[in-house]
């Protein structure tokens, strides 16, 4: 989990040309000792300059974990530099509510503040991805705005302040998205997820729609309370500014048959450039640069993905239904205990005592982690075997364990591992006493899963091991094994 702010200051000026657009975007993946390390600030500056670079015609110099007195320097050499039409500074890392955390340094939010205020541009823009983004807006001066009716309109001076969280709530990463959500939204709307009125630009006031609704929706199931971003101001004008145009790239429009997340990767799948949400029958139009990607949609049992390669000034259209399709697998959250099943199979089970082809059950949890599989199974058998000539009803009962681990081919998986197991033998043979056994079961298993969906599995099993029992006239070291096919189902 990582807490995350986005905190935006904008200032115009009267002058009547300016210099080209820049940023300075900052990551640190390090933070206290008692903080844990972040894993995609890096990603995230990468993502916000890909789209400041692409669409915002902003020249980029990134940053990678370093200390407060070098970004201050950064910051000072370009206060005295030429004057520019726009400057973004933007951070992503660990902070506490007053200070960033930067390569085991603090530098105060407000210092930054004032010194970004001092670089000569019309447009000022500080995006700050940190902890406790809600205390960051409490700048003196500044008007809250509510969530969904914000404006910035102005062509002459003013502040903007965006938050990904309130002063008491957390912000997130996601390990799915290699991203910090709000970040991740963001950059998606700037894209051109953003464009409600569809003209071709994306201005801060719908970018910040756009993210807030995204990440509010993303974080709602957290168990540390879902994000919230805010969004304050103080300006006076009659010009909403334009953070992205959209006009000069290539597109692609994705077309839902049922409401889910359009994610796009580059080539490798290495990196996420956007993930947007569609409703069903709708569509969404982004812009990209030239180049190969791969689009993957997550549907409620099925992955779909799709490669596409965009040429410049491309205008393609992809449909859901043109994407491949592959079953979900069950996979325990990474960090978590693993996933919990229940697993029932029947099948035929055979000993050296003469059962050959009799019923057997077997139903019981299962614990799924990383490669393993460990399953906890009550045994039912039912049969009968000749004895003097007659059948002799017999059945069995006992318990197993079993601890299974293997490699996965696509959608099947292949595991193996030790049966241990206790086992009850009940014989009923005709016109004599009834009898009974206890014996041992230790051998190998094999089993074989087949994914169904997300949360359901096919499988086949084998077992073949020793049951060790005292039986009259019979060795006490007997071969026994069976064979079935089961279900799996996640709860």
């Amino acid at each position: 989990m990582k807490l995350r702010v986005a905190l935006g200051v904008l200032l115009f000026s009267t002058a009547a040309s300016a210099g080209p657009r820049r940023a300075l975007l900052v990551g640190a993946h390090e933070g206290a000792p008692d903080q844990a390390t972040l894993r995609y600030t890096a990603d995230d500056v990468r993502r916000i300059g890909s789209v400041l670079g692409e669409l915002g015609g902003v020249q980029v110099t990134e940053a990678e974990d370093a200390s407060a007195d070098q970004v201050l320097a950064k910051l000072d050499a370009l206060a005295h530099g030429d004057k520019s039409e726009l400057f973004v500074f933007y951070y992503s890392g660990h902070a506490d509510g007053s200070s960033l955390a930067l390569g085991g340094t603090s530098l105060p939010l407000a210092t930054v503040i004032a010194k970004v205020a001092l670089v000569p541009a019309e447009l000022r823009i500080v995006v700050l991805d940190a902890c406790q983004s809600g205390a960051a807006t409490r700048s003196k001066g500044v008007t809250i705005a509510p969530p969904f009716d914000v404006s910035a309109r102005t062509d002459t001076t003013g502040d903007v302040v965006i938050t990904s969280s309130s002063a008491s709530e957390a912000s997130y990463e996601s390990d799915a998205s290699r991203a910090g959500i709000f970040s991740l939204h963001f950059a998606t709307g700037l894209r051109g997820a953003a464009d409600e009125d569809g003209d071709g630009a994306v201005t801060i006031g719908e970018a910040y729609r756009y993210a807030y609704a995204q990440t509010l929706r993303a974080t709602m199931l957290s168990g540390s309370g879902a994000q919230h971003p805010t969004f304050r101001y103080a300006v006076e004008g009659q010009r909403e500014p334009v953070l992205t145009r959209l006009a000069s790239s290539a597109h692609l429009t994705v077309k839902a048959a049922e409401e889910g997340s359009f994610v796009l990767f580059d080539d490798r799948e290495s990196r996420v450039f956007a993930e947007v949400r569609v409703d069903k029958d709708k569509s969404a139009r982004l812009a990209l640069a030239p180049g190969k990607y791969v689009v993957r949609k997550r549907g409620a049992r099925e992955l779909r993905t799709a490669s596409i390669e965009l040429a410049k000034s491309d205008d393609r259209v992809l449909d859901e239904s043109q994407m491949p399709s592959t079953p979900l697998i069950r996979l325990p959250p990474k960090g978590g205990l693993g996933s919990l099943a229940l697993g029932l199979s029947a099948g035929q089970y055979w000993s050296e005592l003469g059962e050959e082809g009799h019923l057997r059950l077997m139903l019981g949890p299962e614990w799924e982690r990383g490669t393993w599989l460990f399953r906890a199974e009550g045994v039912l058998g039912i049969g009968a075997q000749k004895n003097a000539g007659l059948d002799t009803p017999e059945q069995t009962l006992g318990v197993a364990g079993s601890a299974l681990t293997g490699f996965r081919f696509g959608d099947v998986l292949l595991r193996g591992g030790p049966l241990v197991g206790v086992e009850g033998i009940f014989q009923e043979p005709p016109g004599r006493p009834k009898r009974s056994a206890i014996g041992v079961r230790v051998g190998p298993r094999l089993r074989l899963d087949f994914a169904l969906g997300r949360n359901l599995a096919l499988y086949a099993q084998v077992d073949v091991d020793l049951l060790v029992t005292p039986v009259e006239g019979k060795s006490p070291f007997l071969l026994s094994g069976n064979y079935g096919i089961g279900f799996s189902t996640a709860f």
